[in-house]
């Protein structure tokens, strides 16, 4: 059965016409500001962190809300409105690697991220040249 939130003040509503709830809206924006999923969830859901469990409750809640496209769509709106910055650009290249609703853009956007950390190779011969030359140079130390 469908949930019926209506829409006030304080509730979100994607372009799609979608009505968040005053938490998923709140989820989003703290999300879209801070971009960390958990400190996101333990504010917006108010979760008791004196509680048992309450980091793995916050961390279930982040992740599935990042699974509901609406909620997905609601941040990308919230994104697009931001001006471009390299913090912007830096959030955005979070979203891609936090999000678990669209895989391809996530192992895009991990490629990327580890491109511009100098851990990944353009061109894979360059590992295998390396682990070549390596093992030639080994074996002339042992010989000499």
């Amino acid at each position: 059965m469908p949930r019926i939130t209506k829409e006030t003040s304080r509730t979100g509503k994607t372009k799609g016409n979608r009505i968040l709830t005053e938490q998923e809206e709140l989820f989003c924006n703290l999300y879209v500001r801070n971009y960390n999923r958990i400190e996101a969830a333990l504010e917006a859901y108010d979760i008791d962190k004196t509680k048992k469990n309450w980091r793995y409750t916050a961390s279930a809640i982040a992740y599935e809300n990042l699974l509901k496209p609406y909620i997905n769509e609601r941040i990308r709106e919230l994104l697009d409105s931001l001006t471009l910055t390299d913090q912007v650009v830096d959030n955005e290249m979070k979203f891609l690697i936090d999000q678990n609703a669209e895989l391809p853009s996530k192992a895009k956007g991990i490629e990327i991220y580890n491109k511009l950390k100098g851990r990944y190779m353009e061109d894979r011969n360059k590992a295998a040249q390396t682990a070549l030359l390596t093992e030639i140079y080994g074996r002339l130390n042992k010989t000499n």
